[in-house]
């Protein structure tokens, strides 16, 4: 996957974050990632990330986004 080229991005975020945020970039997808170490999740949408997102928070996101 694309990963993105925001330098902005904090350095917690690892692979699959950045990878999430470059393919929300160069599409129209949606993508939820979900942290191995700690199980937090995150949403990527349009270039843009959702952090520690409680698994209702992410139901409704996606409910409004499709």
């Amino acid at each position: 996957l694309p990963v993105t080229e925001n330098s902005d991005l904090p350095a917690h975020y690892g692979m699959r974050h950045r990878a999430a945020l470059g393919i929300t970039e160069q599409s129209d997808a949606i993508a939820v990632i979900v942290s191995e170490e700690t199980g937090n999740i995150s949403m990527a949408v349009d270039g843009e990330i959702y952090a520690n997102l409680s698994s209702d928070e992410l139901e409704k996101h996606l409910t409004k986004l499709l």
